[in-house]
């Protein structure tokens, strides 16, 4: 194991820096409340490696009785990586396994000191990768106590202490639950020279490329989401470095018609798409899905006001029927800017959405 001593306790912890993914793989559960499941291996493997992530480990050193010879245990940790170099010190799966203040400030102090020593202007996070699985944020006081994908319990003691040592909030989001209803594609309100119209997509067509297919678009499908969504909805650096994880993994748990686009006929032009993922938490005794992310579908600027957002969430659950998807027990979930005050009501309004947490992606300015 790769070790490299940065800071010591005085007491009785020491930090070490570990770049073993594998080693790193042993206490990613100190991190998270989710399981780590064997079948998450090779997905988590794969980030690491994209991301060249190291860790900080907390460990408790004491004398052995009797024999004067020091053990350790790894009593919390702290995943970090950058962006080939930037400027920004990511971080995720920060934990220590009691939840001690004193723990939480040893780790968290140890954090700062890489990053100032390591010439970063930012530390940011918690991003925990892959966030196809792990998510992001801390969880606020207030939220419900869930389980499904991306969504971490910890106690509130852990964003209170980023904040008193002076990291602000940089990403705020609620998280939503919702039924996942069936929606008529062809009575899609929309409202048109000042009168409430029905939408009609004559000139669109929607369509699930499939695995290879996601593939042979993977440039045009990235463009789409980067030119249509601020900077800060871009949760981890590299999403064309992630985006071939994310196929793999939704093809992997679930179905084809988890991914889409929409194309201008008059063009041929990929004018919105998305992707939802697979809940594999949230499973019948049969192996049956109950459960999804709806994770993220875009509709480019020139096209919006015209109903193609709602318009993909019903054509994909019109998919999805054909599958047989258990409609009467799915559930869905979905992560909703606390800014984006539209993106909100259509949850809440139209989708029979409610918010059930909140959470904060954290930065600091060095």
């Amino acid at each position: 194991m790769m070790v490299e001593n940065i800071i010591k306790d005085e007491k009785v912890h020491d930090i070490s820096i570990i770049s073993n993914p594998k080693e790193i793989m042993k206490y990613l559960f100190l991190g998270t409340s989710l399981p780590i499941l064997p079948e998450f291996k090779e997905y988590i493997m794969n980030d690491l490696k994209v991301f060249n992530a190291k860790a900080l480990f907390l460990e408790e050193m004491s004398e052995a009785q009797g024999f004067g010879e020091k053990t350790d245990a790894v009593e919390g940790m702290v995943l970090i990586y950058d962006d080939d170099g930037g400027d920004i010190l990511y971080f995720g799966f920060f934990g220590v396994f009691d939840h001690s203040r004193e723990k939480i400030e040893t780790l968290l102090e140890a954090l700062i000191t890489h990053a100032k020593e390591n010439g970063y202007k930012y530390i940011r996070g918690p991003i925990n990768i892959p966030v196809t699985i792990f998510g992001w944020g801390f969880l606020l006081g207030g939220s419900k106590k869930d389980f499904h994908m991306r969504y971490n319990l910890n106690p509130p003691v852990y964003p209170e202490l980023f904040q008193e040592k002076g990291f602000y909030t940089k990403i705020k989001e609620y998280e939503c639950s919702m039924p996942i209803l069936l929606v008529n594609p062809n009575r899609i309100p929309i409202k048109k020279e000042g009168k409430i119209v029905m939408a009609t997509f004559d000139e669109f067509e929607y369509s699930n490329p499939g695995r290879e297919g996601m593939m042979k678009i993977k440039k045009e499908f990235l463009d789409l989401f980067a030119r249509n969504l601020p900077a800060s909805a871009a949760i981890t650096p590299k999403p064309e470095n992630t985006f071939d994880n994310l196929v793999k993994f939704i093809f992997d748990n679930g179905a084809e018609w988890m991914m889409w686009i929409v194309r201008y006929k008059p063009t041929g032009k990929i004018c919105a798409g998305g992707y939802i993922i697979p809940d594999i938490f949230l499973k019948d005794k049969n192996g049956e899905l109950l459960g999804a992310d709806l994770h993220a579908w875009v509709t480019d600027k020139e096209f919006r006001r015209r109903g193609l957002t709602v318009y993909q969430y019903a054509m994909t659950c019109q998919r999805a029927k054909k599958e047989k998807f258990p409609f009467h027990r799915g559930q869905g979930y979905l992560s909703v800017a606390m800014d984006n005050e539209a993106n909100l009501t259509n949850v809440k309004k139209r989708m029979a959405g409610k918010v059930i947490g909140a959470k904060v992606i954290l930065e600091k300015s060095l």
